[in-house]
């Protein structure tokens, strides 16, 4: 398979469109078939962890046969310490699948995600990118691939660069087949009031951009949601 992007893509237009709100979203991004292979291998050949933010303010990734392996009284004490942290401070838990530390780990060869990090680090999806947040210093893109299950959400932040990582603007490419406004699973952008400004349902093939930092959030996703909310997230970045 090699993938691409929709050559029906007006770059200079969605530049446009960027610089004037520091957002988009660009609908039918890949081509079907890239998207489709892409979207059957998140849906039945990725080999899931649970992430979620420890006590120690540090992410945690925990393999989901170990969390199956997990008693009941042990699971329980995991999720009340997690949401009482989540309730007073900052928090996440969703499914993961580190893109990047796997690629460079030789874990899984031959995964397709893996000729999706080669693809987003690309000289030509580098070019796309750059022309389209104004900024020719993006070197860059990591990612992580997400699962939301009913549940599962992700807290307020900002996507501040820290220390050695330089971040120019975050991304979302939906893989998400079918979603209700009402299941949750919105990426919410919050404004200086807390009110929620723009809130962005889940969908298929759909890549959206937007500047950092800036308040956002995941809604959480309804435990009557009756489908997954699958996408590839990390950011464009500056440092070598």
């Amino acid at each position: 398979m090699i993938l691409s992007l929709n050559p029906a893509l007006d770059v200079e237009e969605l530049a446009r469109t960027y610089a004037a709100a520091g957002r988009l979203q660009i609908a039918s991004f890949l081509s079907p078939d890239s998207a489709e292979w892409l979207a059957t291998a998140l849906e039945t050949g990725t080999p899931w962890s649970f992430a979620y933010w420890g006590e120690d303010q540090q992410p945690h990734y925990v393999p989901l046969a170990s969390i199956r392996a997990m008693s009941p009284q042990a699971l329980q004490d995991l999720m009340t310490g997690l949401m009482d942290r989540s309730g007073q401070q900052y928090g996440f838990a969703y499914l993961n699948y580190r893109m990047i530390s796997a690629y460079v780990g030789g874990q899984d060869v031959g995964h397709p995600l893996h000729m999706l990090t080669e693809f987003l680090n690309s000289p030509s999806f580098l070019r796309f990118v750059r022309t389209i947040v104004g900024d020719s210093d993006v070197r860059k893109v990591d990612g992580q691939a997400t699962l939301f299950r009913p549940g599962d959400f992700l807290c307020r932040h900002d996507d501040s660069s820290v220390a050695g990582v330089d971040r120019v603007a975050a991304y979302t490419l939906g893989f998400t087949r079918r979603w209700r406004s009402d299941w949750g699973g919105q990426l919410a952008f919050h404004d200086e009031q807390g009110d929620i400004e723009q809130a962005l349902v889940p969908r298929w093939n759909t890549l959206t951009l937007f500047k950092v930092p800036v308040s956002h959030s995941v809604i959480p996703v309804a435990p009557y949601a009756k489908a997954p909310r699958i996408s590839v997230v990390g950011w464009l970045r500056k440092d070598l």
